[in-house]
Formats: C-alpha cells, sequence, structure tokens
C-alpha cells in the first residue's frame, strides 16, 4: 500500500476537511517521489541490466591503438557518450595531477578518457585514454592478462623508464604505453632498451593510449 493510499483511508476514518486532504495528497505525492528516487539511486549501481555498460557479452573487447570496441578514439566525448548511455563524468588522478575525464565501462573492461583541462569539454575528443581490466583483446593478438613473455615476443623491441613504475613502450607501437606489476627494483628514471631484465610473470596493471606518439620517448 503506498502512502498516498494510506492516508486517504486515514482521511476517510476521521473526516479530514478537503483543504487537509490537499495538503495531505501533496506531501503524499512528494514523499513518494523522494522516494522513488532515492531507491532508483540505491539500486542503479547493482542492477544487473545492459544499461550499466557500453557493450557486455562473452567475446573480449578489442583495443588498439584507435578504438576500444565500438568507441572511435577519435570522436568527440558527446558522441562517444551518445553511443554509451552508461558512460560518467569522473576525475583522473596522476601522480601529481587532476584531470576530468569520462569513464565508458564494459563488462570486464573499463576505459577512461582522460582531458587535460579544466573541465570536460564535450565537443573534443580525449587527450588520453586509460584501460584497465581482464576482458581486453589487445591489437587484435592477446588478452590484456598476456604476461610479460608473451608482449615481448608479440610486440618485439622497445624501451622502458623506471619514473613513476615501470612503462614499457614497444617500439613498433608509440602510442601505446605499458604500465607494468613488475616490482620497482632496478627499475631506474631513464629510458632503457634491454627490456630481458623484466620479469616473465610481469602483467599488464594499465595501458594508456595517446592521440599521437609522446615525443619524450624514442626507440
Amino acid at each position: 500500500m503506498t502512502i498516498r493510499s494510506s492516508l486517504a483511508i486515514a482521511c476517510a476514518v476521521f473526516a479530514c476537511s478537503p483543504r487537509e486532504m490537499r495538503h495531505e495528497s501533496a506531501q503524499s505525492s512528494h514523499a513518494d517521489s523522494v522516494g522513488q528516487q532515492v531507491s532508483s539511486m540505491a539500486t542503479r549501481p547493482t542492477a544487473d541490466t545492459t544499461t550499466r555498460y557500453c557493450l557486455r557479452g562473452s567475446d573480449p573487447i578489442r583495443v588498439s591503438e584507435d578504438s576500444i570496441g565500438p568507441l572511435d578514439l577519435s570522436a568527440s566525448l558527446k558522441r562517444l557518450r551518445v553511443s554509451c548511455p552508461a558512460a560518467y563524468e569522473t576525475i583522473s588522478y596522476g601522480e601529481e595531477t587532476a584531470n576530468p575525464a569520462v569513464a565508458f565501462p564494459f563488462d570486464g573492461l573499463a576505459a577512461i578518457a582522460v582531458q587535460h583541462q579544466d573541465s570536460v569539454l564535450a565537443n573534443q575528443p580525449a587527450d588520453g585514454w586509460l584501460v584497465t581490466g581482464t576482458k581486453g583483446l589487445l591489437l587484435g593478438r592477446l588478452p590484456l592478462t598476456a604476461p610479460w613473455t608473451e608482449l615481448r615476443t608479440a610486440f618485439g623491441p622497445g624501451i622502458d623508464d623506471g619514473s613513476h613504475g615501470l612503462t614499457v613502450m614497444f617500439c613498433a607501437y608509440p602510442r601505446l604505453l605499458f604500465r607494468l606489476d613488475a616490482p620497482s627494483e632496478g627499475v631506474t628514471s631513464e629510458q632503457r632498451s634491454d627490456l630481458s631484465r623484466i620479469p616473465s610473470g610481469a602483467r599488464i596493471r594499465e595501458l594508456e593510449i595517446l592521440p599521437e606518439p609522446n615525443p619524450t620517448w624514442h626507440c
């Protein structure tokens, strides 16, 4: 029974005046509305519906330099959000920075579009993308969960940097930066081309996709 129905029954029993009925009806309408909003907010994060994700299914999400699943990384954020109603604004925190961003949630994968601005500029594309998760297929060849030995064999020579944890760029893919979960022992802040010292079982912690190569990285 709703709040409005209960008030109607009470007024029928206790002979409320028309003015009291109008006042109580307005209060009940407001209470019903607030209750519905609170209920919706409470269930939205855990509701098992397709509106939680940009894309669902058993297949892995293809990740490349130009796209993440159905998302064209050169498109404006406004256009991308139309194609993914589940997207929402957030903040991307770096070592010493905080940038406005838009999160595009996939089932098993998270893609964050970052802009180096004071606020999100919807009519512009992202200045970079951050990808985390387990359900991704990298360049159509390897899962994002592949160990370092498989990544190195598949993508060839590259360089690494230890300024903010171990990051690797493969020379064939200069717009992709691989942040690995390898321990920091022996990692320097200078770029090096000897990747043999990276533990064979190291895996991708985060993948950064740039719109163009970073000029400070040189193979």
